[in-house]
């Protein structure tokens, strides 16, 4: 899909929750704006129904740790990866959630890059999304998605929190009240790390207003974006999610299975039946087209007797005879041409029936002897030929019995 519903939650149900639909090929803003808490997420079904749903969440509830490890990664290094990181978490593994991101080095080791988050959280942002049927593809944290800068570190400020990315897999939030400070300190401990004769400071590349002065600090100012504009355009190339293990996104069709499994051996069935039908009327259609062909070949044979006829040239074989029963006059004007307008008006003219045609291919017209239940049998006839552009010619009318019997002459007009 080239749209996407972009949504960015909170740590809290009750925190203010901003969103967009964002256009990846046209790069542009088709609606955006905020709803007050994660109880209002159903004003937003109609955006997902026929877009990518992609999540954000705060990055501040998602410890992300690049993990060396003792050989090449695999799944049973993946399962150990709770009890290898365990002495350095503050709560119970058994309350996290541990996603995998991208395979890495540290130094010359093996290493990968691991995000961890609540799982009750992760069960809450879901159940959010659930109750308003959005059916997220990807959550990520939030700072992930600002663009990487080897200059420095970059940020842009959303709803009173500092987004702050310094790395490819370090990334953070501050609240707006504490960033001149952590500004400064970032800056600090930039200038004690430092070699004594460099020269290089601490900058920070930022996408909003910032006033932060400090020694060692220069502040860059980026382009200014509306902070979920900047997001976006990064939000489908970043290759994380934390939608993984438990939390893996399933298919809507495995999902819908149990409920429809049945209906689905009975709409099976149905086709199984109906091929069953259709190849038993083939059949007999087959059956059917031969016997009439023999009787076509045995008319045809009848009607010219001196003919030879070859099943493989007998449909040129005929329409050489309606040539010569045409006087040869050209296919827009001559008998069949007239024949293939007028032949739904006799089927549609009821109690009018033609008895004999006989075709003037110098004077180019069909002559009718015809018998109709009355005289406005035949003018009804005319009329309708008429206004298919023909002139018309009617002869005397005579009454036979019950019946009306003439002569009716069809002309193309001009």
């Amino acid at each position: 899909m080239s749209e996407v519903l972009l949504i960015r939650l909170g740590s809290r149900a009750e925190d203010v929750i901003p969103w967009m639909v964002w256009s990846q090929t046209e790069q542009e803003i088709i609606g955006s704006g905020e709803i007050d808490n994660a109880g209002e997420l159903d004003r937003l079904t109609e955006h997902g129904q026929s877009r990518e749903v992609r999540v954000l969440v705060p990055s501040c509830d998602v410890t992300m740790k690049t993990v060396p490890l003792p050989g090449k990664f695999n799944r049973q290094l993946q399962t150990a990866l709770p009890f290898m990181l365990e002495d350095d978490l503050t709560q119970d593994v058994d309350d996290l959630f541990f996603a995998v991101g991208d395979k890495t080095t540290v130094g010359d080791k093996p290493a990968i890059e691991v995000a961890i988050v609540a799982r009750q959280l992760m069960t809450d942002w879901l159940s959010w999304l659930k109750a308003a049927q959005l059916h997220a593809v990807a959550v990520i944290p939030d700072a992930l998605c600002l663009p990487l800068s080897d200059d420095g570190t970059t940020g842009v400020e959303l709803n009173n929190q500092w987004l702050v990315r310094s790395g490819i897999w370090n990334c953070d939030n501050i609240d707006s009240v504490w960033f001149d400070d952590y500004l400064k300190l970032s800056a600090n401990h930039f200038d004690v790390g430092k070699d004594e004769q460099s020269d290089a400071v601490f900058t920070f590349i930022t996408h909003s207003p910032c006033l932060v002065e400090a020694d060692n600090l220069v502040v860059s100012e980026a382009s200014a974006e509306l902070p979920l504009k900047l997001l976006a355009s990064s939000v489908k190339t970043t290759g994380f999610n934390l939608l993984q293990g438990d939390f893996i996104v399933k298919k809507e069709s495995s999902q819908s299975w149990q409920t429809w499994k049945y209906a689905a051996v009975v709409c099976g069935l149905a086709i199984v039946l109906q091929l069953a039908y259709r190849g038993t009327v083939a059949w007999q259609l087959s059956n059917e087209l031969a016997v009439q062909k023999a009787a076509f070949i045995q008319q045809f044979k009848k009607a010219y007797p001196g003919d030879k006829t070859r099943v493989q040239f007998i449909e040129k074989q005929l329409k050489k005879r309606l040539k010569d029963a045409t006087g040869g006059a050209s296919s827009d004007a001559g008998f069949l041409a007239i024949l293939a307008e007028v032949g739904p008006l006799l089927s549609q003219s009821e109690g009018f029936m033609p008895t004999s045609f006989r075709y003037d291919a110098k004077r180019n017209e069909l002559r009718l002897q015809a018998t109709g239940d009355g005289f406005q049998s035949f003018e009804k006839f005319k009329s309708s030929a008429q206004k298919l552009g023909f002139t018309v010619q009617q002869g005397s009318l005579n009454n036979d019995g019950d019946k009306v019997a003439g002569a009716i002459t069809i002309k193309r007009a001009g």
